[in-house]
């Protein structure tokens, strides 16, 4: 699953939480981003994994592997 966004407003660090068990990558620039931190919960509904990123307002590819159920919700926001 390929999803793209432009992150106009978020040139700080940034955070992406998945609902459910999945692989993320995300590319930047014909980059992929290196994280910088994540945590992950299986006793927490609704919020599986969350990573972090420095990321800049620019153009990326979110690249989903290994989700399992039929829909996942993917949310990005600044860090605050």
């Amino acid at each position: 699953m390929r999803i793209s966004a432009l992150l106009t407003a978020l040139s700080v660090m940034t955070v992406i939480t998945l609902s459910d068990d999945a692989w993320i990558d995300v590319i930047q620039n014909g980059r992929y981003a290196r994280s910088v931190g994540s945590t992950g919960r299986s006793d927490c509904p609704g919020v599986r994994k969350s990573v972090r990123l420095d990321l800049n307002a620019s153009p990326v590819v979110l690249q989903l592997s290994g989700v399992a159920p039929d829909t996942i919700a993917v949310t990005i926001g600044a860090v605050e």
